[in-house]
């Protein structure tokens, strides 16, 4: 038979021996800059809402002044327009006013006063030339009735009177003319022998002219208007160019 001997003692100590061996640990270190986007994430985690308000608040500052400002304008913006209203307003009376006196201007540049007219219907008389009688009718033809010593008198009259500023030329014409005994009357004295004088008067063409007046304005005959004596209406036509209301 075989015999085991077995040395549990010497076993053990090499049992013992390895448990007393121990495994290798790793130490933890972490450095500091390792923290660092840790750190950072946190803090943006928190700050991010504080400035999400902040910005929020800054946003509905923003507004409210905007929005004041805004009604500051559109009032701004409403009195101009009631401004522009009134200027509008006003600009319609002036131009009335232009307008009406415009047409009181026109008045005077159509005036042609009756002393003028007849003082130059006057001045072209003949001396052969008696006139009688001036009418305008209802259509502003102008009636000149009288007497002249001859025909030739009477038409030169006529051509006389179509030269004048103060009628129309082309619508002067003699409606008539014809011999008559002449009306006019001799006063004598009859001598103490009692001699009668007898004095025939020569014959008269009686004539009638028809004329129209010229509508050449006012403001164009100053000179003829001032040679014949219609110095008030020179001066106000003079005075109104001066002023520009009439050209």
């Amino acid at each position: 038979m075989y015999n085991l001997d077995v040395n549990f003692l010497k076993d053990r100590s090499l049992d013992d021996s390895s448990s007393q061996s121990t495994l290798p640990t790793k130490k933890l270190n972490i450095e500091i800059g390792e923290m660092v986007p840790l750190i950072a994430g946190a803090v943006v985690m928190v700050l991010l809402p504080v400035l999400a308000f902040s910005w929020s608040s800054y946003l509905k500052y923003l507004t409210a002044q905007t929005q004041k400002e805004i009604g500051n304008i559109e009032q701004e913006i409403q009195g101009l327009e009631a401004k522009r209203a009134t200027v509008k307003e006003l600009e319609g009376k002036l131009s009335t006013l232009k307008q009406e006196s415009r047409a009181l201007v026109s008045v005077f540049d159509r005036i042609k006063p009756w002393s003028a007219i007849l003082q130059d219907i006057s001045d072209r008389t003949p001396v052969t030339v008696q006139i009688d009688s001036i009418v305008q009718d209802t259509s502003g033809l102008l009636q000149i009735d009288g007497m002249a010593a001859s025909y030739e008198a009477v038409t030169d009259f006529v051509l006389t009177l179509k030269e004048s500023e103060f009628f129309q030329g082309t619508n002067i014409s003699l409606k008539s003319a014809r011999l008559t005994s002449n009306p006019s009357q001799l006063d004598y004295t009859q001598s103490e022998e009692g001699i009668t004088v007898e004095v025939e008067l020569p014959q008269v063409v009686e004539y009638q002219i028809e004329a129209e007046l010229s509508e050449t304005p006012a403001s164009e005959l100053l000179q003829e208007l001032e040679q014949k004596g219609a110095v008030g209406l020179v001066n106000r036509i003079k005075n109104l160019k001066e002023k520009g209301l009439l050209q």
